[in-house]
């Protein structure tokens, strides 16, 4: 199969961003390329160093501010997580070279990639409000100077965030693809137990074992940025309510309560979407592993004996997705994420006052 070039994996325009921000180290033909790496490096340093300063001069200008001292706590605490992202995205780019490789080969219809293109526009909107309130904030002289390098450097890591998801759901919507693809091929066997040809049932078994053996290299490979992902989406679901919470008792403008209220519905946006994409893939494994037994079932009280293809059911392989091992990325996180964030919540708000 001829490899395709690797702008087809997310996009031309996904792409382009991917590579401006530094967070990709290959070139047209699936190597590393040095160039790529060096500037991915670069960028990396230049984000510490201002995230370092940035954190510094707000929290000297926030001291006696115990309200917004908290909130920009909390913010300084989601920037460090933030590099720790990006740094952890090219070593996992540079250590699963293999997993890109096979990304880049496969043939798919981007149609079907239609929660990733949603999303995007819901992120592409945020993004130009971002850039527009920080315009309009500067030609009013609304923003003191020391928030103008976070404003920026806030945007920049924002667009890291977001692409980083996007490659995650990118990986798993291809796997969707794939999975689908066997299953409507399964289907098509029917009730065909007598004629059915035992070689195409066992070479779609083998797809389907080799698509969850991907499938855990897809976890492995994204296992840390997946516990810093949820991490800083909880800080902002934590922050923006607090925000909310703190300026929807106060006067200031309705323009910074939208504004919080935008951001904590992205958030809670981006914590749904690769959790749903999980469950997806798992459903559709697990619909082929039923289609399976039933075949194999029905093969046996025939009088048929499959003892591969029935070694392969009671195996009933399955996929979870995790983040680290340590968190399933499943429906029930969305609840335990919702549940913590209102008793953190709660503390914050008796704490400050």
């Amino acid at each position: 199969m001829e490899t395709r070039k690797s702008d087809n994996i997310f996009g031309s325009y996904v792409f382009f961003v991917t590579k401006v921000i530094g967070l990709w180290i290959y070139d047209k033909n699936m190597d590393i390329s040095k160039r790529l790496l060096t500037l991915a490096i670069l960028i990396r340093f230049i984000e510490i160093i201002f995230s370092l300063i940035n954190i510094i001069n707000i929290l000297k200008n926030f001291e006696n501010n115990g309200n917004l001292r908290t909130i920009a706590i909390l913010f300084c605490l989601a920037k460090l997580l933030f590099v720790l992202l990006n740094f952890c995205h090219i070593n996992s780019e540079f250590r699963e070279k293999s997993l890109w490789k096979y990304l880049a080969v496969q043939k798919f219809n981007r149609n079907h990639f239609k929660l990733t293109k949603i999303t995007l526009y819901f992120v592409n909107i945020l993004f130009i409000l971002l850039l527009g309130a920080l315009v309009f904030d500067v030609i009013k002289k609304s923003i003191p100077w020391y928030l103008l390098p976070d404003r920026l450097l806030t945007i920049h890591f924002y667009w890291t965030f977001v692409i980083v998801i996007i490659h995650f759901c990118t990986c798993l919507q291809i796997l969707i693809t794939l999975m689908k693809e066997i299953n409507i091929e399964m289907a098509s066997m029917g009730d065909q137990i007598r004629t059915a040809d035992l070689r195409k049932i066992k070479l779609l078994t083998n797809q389907h074992s080799c698509l969850i053996d991907i499938a855990e290299i897809v976890n492995r490979a994204f296992g840390w940025q997946n516990i810093i992902i949820y991490s800083i989406l909880f800080i902002i679901t934590i922050s923006s309510l607090f925000g909310f919470v703190r300026r929807f008792t106060s006067d200031l403008l309705i323009v910074t309560i939208a504004r919080q209220t935008t951001i904590f519905f992205l958030s809670f946006g981006l914590i749904v979407v690769p959790v749903y994409l999980c469950e997806d893939f798992k459903q559709e494994v697990n619909q082929f592993n039923m289609k399976l037994f039933y075949f194999v079932k029905r093969r046996f009280s025939d009088g048929f004996q499959d003892d591969e293809l029935q070694f392969y059911t009671i195996m009933k392989r399955n996929m979870s997705f995790t983040a680290g091992g340590c968190i399933n990325l499943g429906y029930p996180l969305i609840l335990s994420i919702i549940n913590s964030a209102a008793t953190f919540l709660v503390i914050l708000i008796q704490f400050t006052n």
